[in-house]
């Protein structure tokens, strides 16, 4: 089975992103909480706003950037 690795309430303000990457074993899923913003997910744009949730599977390549003129929070849950 999967373990929680982590459990962040991360603030990206605005104009910031985490930058497109990929992880070999880990699921993530954030949660908007406010703000807004564009998830990328193996390649695709989608706009994210509070009460979005984005799920990404092992080896999935991601990013999220905020967007708007406000920080975009968002809870990330990593499970490997």
């Amino acid at each position: 089975g999967r373990h929680l690795r982590f459990f962040h309430d991360d603030v990206l303000p605005p104009g910031t992103s985490i930058g497109i990457h990929r992880h070999s074993d880990d699921e993530e899923y954030y949660y908007i909480l406010s703000g807004q913003g564009v998830m990328t997910l193996d390649g695709k744009r989608h706009q994210v706003a509070p009460g979005d949730i984005t799920a990404v599977f092992p080896g999935g390549e991601h990013g999220l950037e905020n967007t708007g003129d406000t920080d975009l929070r968002v809870l990330v849950i990593s499970a490997s």
